[in-house]
């Protein structure tokens, strides 16, 4: 039973450090899209960060964040009708996540920063998946060491 469970975080901790692989994409290579500011939503629910969807010129656009205060100002600061640009990268369920915003002259979310968090995002869960991968050699060291032992 020990070894399955090792097995099992050993697996998870490789997927969750495999999914912060990844370097955020460069500016340049983003889709950006400048049109009118339709709905903007604020979704909460427990299985993920909370996140708002916003409508821009028929797109639709997602940021999320755990910082309630942030995704308020940034809902304040956008208004239907206002025209905005928006820099997004396609997510598989055809929204567009956000890495930099602007509305007339100011910079609403700013790709530094916004680099700048996921960075910090992905290294969290990287030391997440290495302290879940160490338990998980732990376990199936254990687990070795009770199989080589005469019952």
């Amino acid at each position: 039973m020990l070894r399955l469970v090792g097995v099992c975080f050993l697996i998870g901790a490789a997927g969750v450090y495999g999914l912060n692989a990844a370097d955020p994409p460069a500016l340049e290579s983003l889709e950006r899209n400048r049109g009118i500011v339709g709905e903007v939503k604020h979704h909460a629910n427990s299985k993920s960060a909370p996140y708002l969807t916003i409508e821009i010129g028929g797109l639709t656009y997602t940021v999320r964040s755990y910082r309630k205060e942030w995704l308020d100002s940034l809902r304040g600061a956008l208004t239907r009708g206002d025209t905005a640009t928006v820099w997004g990268k396609e997510v598989p369920n055809g929204w567009y996540q956000v890495w930099q915003l602007q509305k007339r002259d100011s910079m609403v979310v700013r790709y530094a920063d916004r680099v700048a968090s996921e960075r910090v995002n992905s290294e969290r869960s990287r030391l997440l998946a290495e302290v879940v991968g160490g338990i998980a050699v732990l376990m199936l060291g254990v687990s070795a060491v009770r199989s080589l032992q005469p019952t």
